[in-house]
């Protein structure tokens, strides 16, 4: 193989074994964050930086690279990526945090660099080292770095895609890390001597054969490691990581790290579906999402016409059955009932039935895919499909006795969104707080402890732990008294409201910083955010994010920052006449914008599929994959077109796909197949800036090994911060569309500076 092939060859294996590594350290660190936006943002940050600093490191010193130096760092790529992956498992050990529990941002920072660190350095190190064996070899510096960051970049895209199309359900994690091990040793063997280079081959190809020995034990292994508990067992499905555990005769079940149900929970499964129930005159048809056995053997109990059980995925949902212990197995074979192995909320849009009641029990708001159940899109849908005198139930966070403002945020965004669709509300306290929904203002009020008693009795209902007694006792408004209290200056003025729960309701959304929650506005996942930040209160950054979760705090934060940016931009664009310096800096600016904004439409292109589909665990790697491709393809057409390409060019696509998406976010419903579209031109737009940039660094007589490593540093250092600002903050605070406007301002100010090298 011709020396220059060799180079492109290696940097396409370097760009699939990194990228795969990446996505498989992502998805196994979501479960030790619960799956929340912010843990997704830290760790695309670390993933960036860590990977920004290595191309860095390897930009200082790309005058001694040498095709050896390539090779070992290819074959150490290949080494630290099962090792990488087994490290994640121990991590939230090491730094003192139950796996699957909220920690402080400072442990997440921590446990996200201390895995990606590895991998991402000696990735980021081998861009520079083969940009300069290419320019050793006689080639133009600027064609052959934008060739090489092609080749890397679709290299990366093709192993993304067969990463999420195939390899994540026909191998388990540690197999997926054998794969890309052996990529990564085929790509170092083109530069090394024979010997080492046959033996690497022969040991990396040895390890995949012997695959199905090893990597099942290797991934039993880590599990127990990260749970400290023996795993009943573990599956990977294209909706999470689903494990389920043994513990005291019951079994607890977990999609990444969060609670996905027990089997058998019998007081909190009787109250989530007796209270609804009996709410009602008469339940004929039922609907429930996010149920296990007990819900549903209860719901039965109510001799309903027809119950329809959803689950978002059916992995969990096949588990979930498998192991439900007999006799209450049998709840499953009951004619009455239909299960749908499908999203509850894609399945509502389709449905055309009318439901007596609707139970979701989706957990807190606290991620994208839970918050789409808490929303005004949610709350228009699910008025559309209840028949008329319809109760709609949803277990929500509550403090019965105490809830800060964010917890108070959070809650008033929810019933905010609710209240133009349903006017009844009732907050009932339990094993799990239900907030009871419907039409009529007064339908509560007729639904008194005697009457829930009556319908139990008359339904001659017989329950392990539920009984007309505790119907009785969970239908008392006195027991509301302490807890609706809290919302009222003094306990004067909350006796003396006529309706003491519509006027709490009203306390809770009148605030004059009360949003209301939508899917492209997610309010309670910031509030959520800022709730979780208030529990480590000797937590710096969690300080900064309590103080942020304020609307007006975070808006101004905002624009101050984009005000610096405009500020900045035209004091380089003063300075670049003057100073070759200064010019040299815009560029590398104008990267750092265009990483920035390319990142920002990735996670909001994620987010977006996330709020219409429920899922984007498997979806991810592809929608990466289209954004590589894209990006391959914008550097690649760049790098041919020379000089007739400014840099001005790919920003205009940029901040052209940042405004069509804004118009269209929320409005339209996009599918895989729009924010693929999406993904691919932001990729195009962040693909064609590198070739143009190093074109202008090289005209301005820079060194061209160290600035092209430079450059991607800039890149990533731009992405890092994206990754990190958008889920975390600009999206759950600002909502899609203003997040999205000002990565337009953003790239304006980048054109600004670059001044006449646009």
């Amino acid at each position: 193989m011709k020396s220059g092939a060799r180079v492109f060859f290696a940097a396409s294996a370097a760009g699939a074994a990194s990228i795969t590594a990446q996505l498989l350290l992502t998805r196994r660190l979501i479960a030790s964050g619960r799956g929340d936006e912010l843990s997704i943002g830290i760790f695309f940050f670390a993933w960036l930086i860590c990977t920004g600093l290595g191309s860095a490191a390897g930009a200082a010193s790309s005058k001694r690279a040498s095709r050896g130096r390539a090779g070992v760092l290819l074959l150490l790529l290949a080494a630290l990526t099962p090792a990488s992956l087994f490290w994640s498992s121990a991590l939230g050990g090491a730094f003192g945090v139950p796996h699957g529990e909220p920690a402080s941002f400072e442990k997440l920072l921590l446990i996200s660099f201390s895995c990606f660190a590895p991998v991402c350095f000696v990735a980021g190190a081998l861009f520079p080292a083969l940009c300069a064996i290419a320019a050793a070899d006689g080639r133009a510096a600027p064609s052959s770095a934008a060739r090489i960051y092609a080749f890397d970049t679709f290299g990366g895209a093709f192993a993304g895609l067969v990463f999420g199309l195939f390899l994540v359900t026909m191998l388990n994690p540690f197999g997926c890390a054998a794969a890309a091990a052996l990529i990564a040793v085929l790509g170092g063997a083109m530069f090394l001597p024979r010997f080492p280079a046959v033996a690497a081959c022969a040991i990396a190809a040895g390890a995949f054969l012997a695959a199905p020995i090893w990597i099942y034990d290797a991934e039993d292994a880590a599990q127990t490691l990260a749970w400290k508990r023996l795993v009943s067992e573990t599956r990977q499905s294209g909706y999470g990581e689903i494990v389920a555990i043994s513990d005291s005769g019951r079994i607890d079940f977990y999609s990444d790290g969060r609670p996905a149900g027990v089997a058998p929970d019998v007081v909190s499964g009787e109250f989530i579906a007796h209270i609804p129930l009996l709410s009602h005159p008469e339940p004929r048809r039922i609907f429930l999402a996010g149920a296990g056995p007990i819900e549903i053997s209860e719901a039965l109990k109510h001799h309903p016409e027809k119950v329809v059980w959803a689950e978002l995925d059916p992995v969990l949902l096949g588990m979930k059955m498998r192991r439900t212990p007999m006799p209450l197995s049998r709840v499953y074979r009951d004619g009455r009932l239909r299960i749908v192995p499908a999203d509850p909320r894609g399945f509502l849009a389709k449905t055309r039935d009318k439901y007596d009641v609707a139970i979701i029990d989706a957990g807190a708001p606290d991620t994208i895919s839970s918050n789409r159940y808490f929303t005004r899109e949610f709350f228009a849908l699910l008025d559309a499909r209840l028949a008329p005198g319809g109760v709609a139930a949803l277990s929500i966070p509550f403090g019965e006795n105490y809830m800060g403002a964010a917890e108070r945020g959070m809650l008033g965004g929810v019933l905010a969104a609710a209240e133009p669709r349903f006017h009844g509300v009732r907050i009932v306290p339990g094993p799990k707080t239900l907030l009871l929904l419907a039409r009529d203002a007064d339908f509560f009020k007729s639904v008194s402890p005697a009457v829930a008693a009556r319908r139990f009795v008359e339904r001659k209902i017989s329950s392990e732990h539920f009984s007309e007694t505790e119907a009785i006792y969970f239908f008392d408004p006195a027991r509301l008294d302490p807890a609706l209290m809290q919302f009222f200056k003094t306990p004067a003025e909350y006796f003396g409201a006529k309706d003491k729960t519509r006027a709490a309701v009203g306390k809770l959304t009148s605030g004059r910083d009360v949003r209301v929650n939508t899917d492209m506005t997610p309010v309670a996942v910031a509030e959520r955010s800022a709730y979780i930040a208030g529990i480590f209160r000797g937590s710096r950054l969690g300080a900064v994010v309590s103080g942020l979760g304020a609307a007006g705090g975070s808006a101004r934060m905002v624009l101050l920052l984009f005000g610096l940016a405009a500020a900045c931009s035209l004091s380089a664009r003063y300075a670049g006449r003057r100073s070759a310096t200064a010019r040299t800096l815009a560029v590398y600016s104008a990267a750092a914008a265009a990483g920035f904004s390319g990142m920002l439409l990735e996670i909001t292109l994620l987010l977006i599929f996330q709020a219409e589909t429920g899922v984007v665990y498997r979806q991810m790697a592809v929608i990466i994959a289209v954004f590589m491709t894209g990006a391959g393809i914008g550097a690649s057409s760049a790098s041919m077109l020379k000089e007739r390409l400014k840099p001005s060019v790919p920003l205009a696509l940029v901040i052209l796909t940042c405004a069509v998406l804004s118009a269209v976010a929320g409005r339209v419903s996009l599918g895989l197949l729009g924010i693929c579209a999406f993904s691919f031109f932001s990729g195009l737009g962040v693909g064609g800036v590198f070739p143009a940039s190093m074109r202008l660094l090289a005209g301005n007589a820079v060194n061209s090994g160290a600035a092209a490593g430079i450059l991607n540093f800039s890149d990533l250092l731009g992405a890092g911060a994206g990754a990190l600002l958008t889920g975390a903050f600009l999206i759950p605070m600002l909502g899609v569309n203003t997040t999205l406007v000002g990565a337009c301002a953003l790239c304006l100010c980048a054109w600004i500076a670059l001044g006449n090298d646009a």
